[in-house]
């Protein structure tokens, strides 16, 4: 994956920049078959609100969502599951 800009964030290879993220998940990034297609960006952890986010980084609000990761464990087994919110106004909702 080549660096891109979204807004005024540069976009990195995630492959390149595992310290961007939690332990769990550079260990489960390095096992996708399309792991070098993943990127990721350095963001300020005190700009979680969408709005706030998206006026900081130049993002559009309909490019933006959240992502949320979850673990479960059961036994000896762990799996994974993401859920990607995308971001609307309150009266689409």
């Amino acid at each position: 994956m080549i660096n891109f800009k979204f807004g005024s964030l540069t976009i990195f290879p995630a492959l390149e920049r595992q310290d961007l993220l939690a332990s769990k998940v550079a260990e489960a990034l390095v096992s996708l078959p399309n792991a070098s297609e993943i990127g990721i960006a350095e963001i300020d952890p005190t700009l979680s609100d969408t709005a706030a986010f998206c006026a900081h980084y130049g993002v559009a609000l309909d490019s933006a969502a959240n992502c949320v990761v979850l673990e479960a464990v059961r036994a000896d087994r762990s799996w994974f599951a993401a859920c990607l919110v995308l971001e609307e106004p309150l009266e689409q909702m």
